[in-house]
């Protein structure tokens, strides 16, 4: 069967900061609080250890867009 995430955990989501442990074009893997995601790039091209954050969680997908390095 499918699992479907629940609309708190796509409440949840939205906002979480990590880093993306492979080259995400657009889809690859990152890391958020220990827990490794596979995720999806907001179209655009982000190298393996970007800081990334997620924008926008549905049903099976989770979108992230890439953050500036700070400092």
């Amino acid at each position: 069967g499918y699992s479907v995430q629940q609309p708190q955990t796509e409440q949840e989501l939205r906002g979480m900061k990590g880093h993306s442990v492979t080259v995400l074009r657009p889809v690859g893997k990152a890391v958020f609080d220990g827990n490794t995601m596979t995720v999806e790039s907001d179209g655009e091209f982000i190298d393996s250890g970007s800081p990334v954050e997620i924008i926008r969680s549905d049903s099976n997908r989770i979108v992230v867009r890439k953050l500036e390095k700070e400092g």
